[in-house]
């Protein structure tokens, strides 16, 4: 009978979902032309040193966001997927902070987190922010 090897990045992504769950009780409000959902998500700023075109190494600076894929649901029931320009506004005490979906340099606009898609890793740049 064969034997079940767990890898190094299995074990974590198991290990890892119960902390998720707690990190994804901060909710997020995904704007999109036509539409705004609350959206349960983690945040997390990161530089990323990419080379552009010109050879020339990059620094850039952005936001990624974990949101669970069965969240991704607009009002009517269809699922869907971030796309560059998408907004994610996170409220503050003076009001919400609101960030672009944004690919960085030779990237996707997400990444999944895991295997099965169950939750996508999704890069946004801070857009500025709004009174309340």
């Amino acid at each position: 009978m064969p034997s079940a090897e767990v890898t190094f990045f299995d074990s974590l992504f198991v290990d890892v979902d119960p902390v998720l769950d707690e990190v994804f009780a901060k909710t997020f409000i995904y704007r999109r032309a036509g539409f705004a959902i609350p959206l349960p998500a983690s945040l997390q700023a990161h530089d990323i040193e990419a080379d552009e075109t010109s050879g020339i190494m990059d620094s850039w600076h952005g936001h990624n966001f974990t949101l669970r894929t069965a969240d991704l649901v607009l009002p009517d029931g269809t699922p869907f997927r971030p796309e560059s320009g998408d907004e994610i506004a996170e409220q503050t005490t003076w009001g919400c902070r609101v960030y672009e979906v944004l690919p960085p340099p030779n990237k996707r606009v997400y990444e999944p987190v895991d295997a099965e898609e169950t939750k996508l890793l999704v890069y946004a740049k801070l857009k500025g922010e709004e009174p309340a």
